[in-house]
């Protein structure tokens, strides 16, 4: 077959596809290149938080479903877990990175990129937006690495990926950081197919890192924060942490959710009085509220939220002193 005929199958081939695509009800977000255009919507990222008391460490357990109305293979997760702050504090050792046959730990990858930067003649940053320390587990024949400031799960090829109407759980985050409202990232498996690599213009691969970032599907889920515990940070995280989980529909009893809110905040005004005593108690207050509670008013990311976070401040809050001046 000469070059100009395999050049005319490949055209049709994709011409073909696209019609059945379009048959079928689908709507690619553009046309590019000669693979269809994968649809990416209402994809569900559940979380679950445990902590570890003999590590101090939290598990963040993720579950994802991919609707069966998508058309998309879900083959890439990426949670951002960076902080702007010093993150020194925290304990990165014997953190996982399973990269496949190269795996590591969060606490090596961090020295051998110092080691480069050194060795290029570089300084370390110093401020900026850095990974929390955080060690990655996966399901089987998928990937686990932090890179810039997320953690990513990959999918080592098609019979591991979510496909649509598939459910699959076993990404987890380990880290010492506080939970928090995090932005994640899903993407569905889509590469630029032209006649020949060689000849792809420049629109063309603007158009397809177009694509690349509209078949994006963009939420939000629970990951480690870098907060120090019982810090004004961390009182203020909670606050506009809980105030973004009603906004998101986590908590969908507004009677329930201005509980919640109101007695964090009584909490907050005993701590900035210097009362820890006081504040404690009103923080064991919002516990008992949030154990009674069904998940009917909360969802689980909502709980954890709250729950994990409260008994932080509660540990980290000093009691007031039996002799105040």
């Amino acid at each position: 077959m000469s070059i100009s005929t395999e050049c005319k199958v490949m055209r049709y081939l994709g011409l073909l596809a696209a019609w059945l695509w379009f048959s079928l009800g689908y709507t690619p977000a553009l046309a590019v290149g000669l693979m269809p255009v994968p649809v990416l919507k209402d994809v569900q990222m559940r979380a679950q938080t445990s902590f570890d008391t003999a590590t101090g460490r939290y598990t963040y357990a993720y579950t994802v479903s991919n609707p069966a109305s998508n058309t998309g293979q879900i083959w890439d997760l990426s949670i951002d877990v960076g902080h702007s702050g010093d993150v020194s504090w925290m304990d990165a050792s014997n953190l996982p990175l399973p990269r496949g046959a190269f795996p590591t730990t969060f606490e090596e990858d961090v020295a051998e990129s110092r080691s480069l930067i050194s060795s290029l003649g570089l300084s370390p940053p110093v401020t900026g937006v850095l990974p929390v320390p955080v060690g990655l587990q996966v399901p089987s024949g998928w990937l686990g690495n932090v890179a810039g400031k997320f953690a990513s799960f990959s999918s080592s090829g098609p019979s591991v990926r979510i496909w649509p109407g598939q459910t699959r759980s076993g990404y987890t985050l380990i880290s010492p950081g506080l939970p928090t409202i995090r932005a994640a990232v899903i993407d569905p498996k889509w590469v630029l197919v032209v006649p020949d690599v060689e000849d792809v213009s420049e629109e063309e691969e603007a158009a397809a890192a177009a694509v690349e970032e509209q078949i994006r599907f963009h939420t939000v889920t629970l990951g480690p924060s870098g907060v120090y515990p019982g810090t004004y940070e961390h009182w203020n995280q909670l606050r506009d942490d809980l105030n973004k989980a009603v906004q998101l529909g986590w908590v969908p009893d507004q009677a329930f959710a201005a509980t919640l809110i109101n007695q964090l905040a009584s909490a907050r005004q005993a701590a900035d009085a210097g009362d820890g005593t006081l504040a404690k108690q009103r923080l064991q207050t919002l516990l008992a509220t949030l154990a009674q509670s069904t998940s009917s008013e909360r969802r689980q990311e909502a709980r954890d939220l709250v729950y994990w976070n409260t008994q932080a401040l509660i540990a980290s809050t000093p009691p007031s002193p039996s002799n105040p001046r």
